[in-house]
């Protein structure tokens, strides 16, 4: 095999391999981001809640987190 071939190779790949920036996340929108907010609240919440409001705070936390899934799915089809 050539010699230069392999030192160019070499050198193309290692330029490619340093200067490869990371796959950004995509943007979240408005409504992705009071989803999020909505769960950490609950899970604030629930982390809170006493004996009185425990079944409360799960039933919030199962719907904020429902909510989320929602939006995720909706987000993958497109």
């Amino acid at each position: 095999m050539d010699l230069g071939l392999l030192k160019k190779l070499r050198k193309g790949f290692s330029t490619k391999v340093i200067n490869k920036e990371p796959d950004k996340p995509p943007a979240l929108s408005h409504e992705e981001k009071l989803a999020i907010e909505e769960v950490e609240i609950a899970r604030s919440n629930f982390n809170d809640a006493d004996e009185d409001t425990i079944d409360l705070a799960i039933y919030e936390l199962m719907v904020a987190e429902e909510r989320l899934n929602l939006l995720i799915k909706n987000k993958k089809k497109k």
